[in-house]
């Protein structure tokens, strides 16, 4: 049996956490013998591996560049524990993962990329290129979960082709997780039963760019419109804020952080995600698996997961006039929002299983290992 470690940075509330959470709530317990560790705090997602059986080993400290007291808890943790594939995720958790491994001489480094790296390409940030392409150097194998993230990985740290591996983010049928019904749910968020109700789930942060969501409803008031947005973050107070100065307050519903994410979605007619980057983002495909109907812009990864016309809408970022032209189309026409949500739902069903995924991730352990 493999001993595989899986290290995080944090396993707070975000995409690649929940990618985590999935494979391991679906894994066959007798295949792997299985650990994780994370290096900041436990969070949300910590609690909940925590929930299935798995021991979090949770090391509370900071995990920035120069941290290298938490690379050296790390390294005694894996020497330890004699592992066989260190598999971590995201920048901060590979970097440190990639030194510890390394000194510990374990066999075999797996590392796993989810957003943009073109930023990385700018000279002030010489020293992150660098990191990157240490990280690259010492993986055997680096998981991407669009063929966007790969290609940055592969132009901005010059990965080569045989070792970045595709693998899109797995996706559980949220239509199983519905507890209430949409009536109800809209009863508790204060929307009347008839209204069209436009959602997003994310992180509220710049770079999610809920803010033209704000001015869409400000513009659309010749419809009986709400908008409700799940998710918190450093924006919220700003979003606030804005919503109140231009009079729309009432018409938005802020939940912050829930566990009832499709109950939340359940309650939606459209929802849309207007991000200015995105890897392959996990909840634009819980909102594809309810059967909603979905707008989003047309960056990153996202360009593969929604053909425009078909699985969804694809809008320019920052397009006010663009996405208020996909809502109206789908609000008018009630046909066409029924046939989007379900080629959106036929499409995660057959790209995004958990057991394909899992299957796969098993196999490449299965057959990397056996070639070192």
């Amino acid at each position: 049996m493999l001993k595989v470690l899986y290290v995080h940075n944090a396993l707070d509330i975000g995409g690649a956490q929940s990618v985590r959470y999935m494979l391991l709530k679906n894994l066959n317990s007798g295949l792997l013998d299985v650990s994780v560790c994370c290096l900041g705090k436990k969070g949300e997602f910590g609690e909940k591996i925590e929930g299935l059986g798995y021991k979090v080993e949770i090391f509370n400290r900071s995990f920035g560049l120069w941290d290298f007291s938490t690379t050296l808890a790390l390294y005694r943790y894996i020497k330890k524990n004699d592992f066989d594939i260190i598999h971590s995720s995201l920048f901060y958790a590979n970097y440190h993962s990639a030194l510890a491994a390394n000194w510990a001489k374990v066999p075999f480094l797996i590392t796993e990329e989810h957003g943009e790296h073109s930023f990385h390409l700018k000279k002030r940030h010489i020293i992150y290129r660098a990191i990157g392409r240490y990280i690259v150097k010492k993986s055997n194998i680096i998981f991407c979960c669009s063929n966007f993230v790969k290609n940055g990985i592969q132009e901005v740290y010059n990965a080569k082709e045989e070792k970045t591996i595709v693998l899109r983010n797995p996706i559980e049928d949220k239509r199983q997780e519905i507890t209430k019904s949409r009536e109800a749910m809209r009863r508790e968020l204060s929307i009347p039963v008839n209204a069209i109700v436009m959602g997003t789930v994310s992180t509220l942060y710049w770079i999610k760019n809920q803010r033209i969501l704000i001015d869409a409803l400000s513009q659309l008031k010749d419809y009986d419109i709400f908008l409700v947005m799940s998710g918190d973050g450093p924006l919220r107070d700003e979003l606030t804020s804005y919503s109140l100065k231009i009079g729309v307050n009432s018409k938005i519903r802020f939940t912050g952080w829930r566990n009832d994410v499709a109950d939340i979605l359940n309650a939606l007619d459209v929802f849309v995600l207007p991000s200015l980057s995105e890897g392959f983002p996990i909840s634009l495909l819980e909102a594809m698996s309810i059967g909603l109907p979905c707008i989003a812009t047309g960056v990153g990864g996202i360009g593969e997961i929604v053909e425009d016309g078909v699985t969804g809408l694809l809008i320019p970022p920052r397009s006010l006039d663009g996405l208020i032209s996909a809502l109206k189309r789908i609000i008018i026409d009630e046909k066409f929002r029924r046939e989007l949500g379900s080629s959106a739902r036929k499409y995660v069903s057959k790209y995004c299983n958990p057991s394909v995924y899992i299957k796969r991730v098993i196999n490449l352990y299965v057959d990397s290992i056996a070639r070192t």
